[in-house]
């Protein structure tokens, strides 16, 4: 799962182990003009588009995040949550 980073891909490892049903929620980057549709077909909830840099945020189970990293369309993952500046 090289397009996960390491602490999404442990998250997802232990979801799929412990919680299967818990979404998590994440940034995905997609190569520019890939269709939502692509992403909510296999389940990814889309709360956010942010066309101008060809992401999406939202929320996904691990085995969603799983068909998501197979996609040629999915560019990377990450996890989204709160950015505060120190």
């Amino acid at each position: 799962m090289e397009k996960l980073d390491d602490t999404l891909r442990a998250m997802v490892e232990e979801a799929e182990r412990t919680e299967p049903d818990r979404e998590i929620a994440v940034i995905v980057t997609v190569t520019k003009g890939t269709r939502p549709s692509v992403l909510t077909d296999l389940g990814f909830h889309i709360e956010r588009d942010y066309a101008s840099i060809s992401a999406v945020s939202g929320r996904a189970t691990a085995a969603v995040l799983r068909k998501l990293v197979a996609l040629e369309e999915v560019r990377c993952i990450e996890r989204d949550g709160e950015v505060r500046a120190s």
